[in-house]
């Protein structure tokens, strides 16, 4: 078995959409005091966060740290399981450039790895991204494309740094639901699910079929802390996080129905191309159901989503 629950468990990106849902399956998985003992959340500053799962009589704040203490706090104590969320995002490429992009998701995986370079055996856990599929097979340095999009390249080339350090299970998020979204204006579901808190007619703008392949954060959160705790071993390949396919018309019925709007506005144009960012859902339902585990109904999904937006 591996060594979860007697040695620290880190999480990193904690004060994100991904990490704080990680956060919150685990306190589901540990009592108060062992998650206290062993669980040591970090970010890209210091600062503290309180508990989602133990109810609100028992919640309490706990530390999140600078995650260029990570390494430090590994050769203190090394880890036994890294969940590793943390990513300066796609987003923030207009605000600091290219360069400084590069450099600074670099430097967050230096620093992962020095973590894991000092905490043998540790399990790491490596939230990727769906936009690294399209560097499989690329040789290192990427070339031109790495300024075409360092997003997905610096993703690609973090799964691979980490992999070759430790065993590690690599998922690839394609599009994401969860009660703890952030910034839900600029994801389509969010909108939708604002404007259905508004109770406003939900318009879809685009005129291209619009493909999304959702992995709710939840299931990730769970299957990821579930292998942490087993000796399966890491799979070969990076897995997608796809539970269900749908495109954003489909999903704008479905919010439509369950918030009680009006029909949505749609101007599809059947001749233009679609436009897909999705995966096979197979791979990632059947590894779920290695671990007793089962994906949320995309209904079950929205409403969570909404819940963390009310």
């Amino acid at each position: 078995m591996s060594d979860f629950q007697s040695k620290p468990i880190a999480v990193t990106g904690a004060t994100g959409w991904v990490g704080k849902s990680a956060l919150h399956e685990l306190q589901l998985t540990l009592e108060p005091n062992l998650f206290r003992q062993y669980v040591k959340a970090y970010a890209s500053k210091s600062g503290s966060l309180c508990t989602t799962a133990y109810g609100r009589d028992h919640q309490f704040d706990y530390p999140v740290f600078s995650l260029a203490e990570l390494p430090e706090h590994a050769v203190k104590d090394p880890f036994g399981s890294i969940f590793h969320a943390a990513f300066f995002p796609r987003s923030g490429l207009d605000v600091v450039g290219v360069d400084s992009y590069i450099a600074i998701n670099r430097e967050i995986t230096r620093l992962v790895c020095d973590a894991v370079t000092h905490s043998p055996g540790v399990r790491v856990v490596n939230i990727s991204s769906g936009a690294a599929s399209s560097f499989d097979g690329e040789l290192p340095g990427y070339g031109d494309k790495l300024l075409q999009n360092p997003y997905g390249a610096l993703k690609h080339e973090e799964e691979k740094r980490i992999g070759d350090l430790t065993g590690s299970l690599i998922l690839r998020i394609y599009s994401l639901t969860g009660r703890f979204m952030t910034n839900p204006q600029i994801y389509a579901l969010g909108d939708f699910l604002l404007k259905a808190r508004d109770k406003t007619q939900i318009i879809l703008k685009s005129k291209n079929r619009v493909v999304r392949g959702f992995g709710h954060a939840s299931n990730i959160s769970a299957l990821a802390w579930a292998w942490a705790k087993s000796d399966h071993a890491p799979l070969q390949s990076p897995l997608a996080t796809v539970s269900h396919e749908t495109d954003l018309n489909e999903l704008a019925q479905k919010v439509s129905k369950m918030f009680n709007l009006p029909e949505p506005v749609s101007s599809l144009d059947s001749a233009l191309s679609p436009n897909i960012y999705s995966a096979d859902t197979t791979p990632f339902l059947a590894f779920l159901g290695e671990f007793g585990l089962s994906a949320s109904t995309m209904e079950e999904q929205i409403a969570d989503t909404a819940m963390g937006l009310s």
